[in-house]
């Protein structure tokens, strides 16, 4: 047991579960073996139909710092995460997938990194991905351990340089989080956010950091591991669509003109805009912006106006995001309106 840590601050380990009765075992064994000890492992079950209930209930019965939340009824995995980060009582939340298991150092290390600064609103590690036959190491963001700041972080997600998604390898301080899991993300019909909980886990990274003055740390002595199956959310469904409208929901909020430019330009050039434009599109005054959209994403004349501008971002970061497609919508009516096609109005 370790006890150099300032204040032994109490980490609540969060397993939300539905009918994992075979793969539950191994995420709980990871917890009672941590070097770290002081420690309450909240189980949330979502109505499990199968055995789940009494693998977990034996487990409880053997250890007072285990706690079971039965749900009255399936809830969807992002309300379950937020029952039982309610129930929670540590300083710390450390969320553990049914599916995955720790490091028996990781509440150890994870804890040292947090508490240096206590403006790091968390900390997060490389976690393995656990094929069949080998595991595949991910967000080895940095060589060594470090602390950044939230916007270098809000970067790497935007610009995708393998970043985490899953909040499966992260240490989060309660109160950074406790009021940021939500799946009210603007998208279109028939994307529900609180039945998959992809854009949501995205989000419990990202909101914390729209106060400008916090700090991320990065822990590379211990690691995560997430199991691949059949069953996996990740593996069963097409999710890159909820990640994005979740990037561009932070995005109106944060309100950052370097970044959001940059996420306009890589949205112009590799896929529909409609993402970016949405919060935009009443300022713009397009009427079709779809079809206006659609235009930018496959006409060639205006793909290359945007790539050169693209490549002097850095001399107009002063412009505001709205002044800025401004411009850029005067040019591509001047572009369209020589191709003679459709005007927008």
């Amino acid at each position: 047991m370790v006890n150099s840590l300032r204040d032994n601050g109490l980490v609540s380990v969060i397993i939300p579960v539905y009918n994992r009765e075979q793969l539950i075992v191994h995420a709980i064994e990871s917890v009672l073996a941590q070097s770290y000890q002081n420690w309450e492992l909240i189980i949330s079950d979502n109505k499990s139909t199968d055995r789940t209930l009494a693998v977990i209930q034996r487990y409880a019965a053997g250890d007072a710092r285990i706690k079971i939340i039965v749900n009255a009824s399936n809830v969807g995995p992002v309300a379950n995460w937020e029952i039982a980060v309610r129930a929670s009582r540590g300083e710390f939340v450390k969320f553990l997938f049914s599916d995955d298991w720790l490091e028996a150092n990781y509440l150890e290390e994870s804890l040292k990194a947090i508490q240096q600064n206590n403006d790091i609103a968390y900390v997060f590690s490389p976690a393995a991905i656990v094929f069949e036959d080998r595991q595949v190491l991910f967000y080895k963001c940095y060589q060594n351990s470090c602390i950044i700041h939230g916007r270098e972080f809000i970067d790497g997600v935007i610009s995708e340089k393998g970043f985490p998604v899953s909040p499966g390898c992260a240490l989060f301080r309660r109160n950074e989080i406790v009021n940021n899991i939500t799946s009210n993300i603007s998208a279109e019909e028939g994307v529900d956010f609180a039945r998959f909980g992809a854009g949501p886990d995205l989000l419990m990274y990202l909101l914390p950091l729209l106060d400008r003055s916090k700090l991320v740390g990065f822990v590379a002595s211990t690691q995560a591991y997430f199991l691949v199956h059949d069953g996996s959310f990740t593996i069963s469904n097409d999710l890159t669509s909820y990640y994005e409208y979740a990037k561009a929901h932070f995005l109106n909020l944060y309100r950052d003109r370097k970044i959001t430019t940059k996420m306009y330009f890589r949205y112009t050039k590799n896929q529909d805009c409609r993402l970016f434009f949405e919060p935009y599109r009443k300022r713009l005054e397009i009427n079709d912006y779809r079809a206006y959209i659609t235009l930018c994403t496959t006409n060639v004349r205006i793909m290359d106006f945007a790539k050169r501008v693209a490549r002097k971002i850095k001399h107009i970061s002063w412009l505001s995001p709205y002044k800025f497609c401004l411009r850029v919508l005067r040019k591509i009516k001047r572009i369209m309106n020589s191709l003679e096609l459709p005007k927008i109005k």
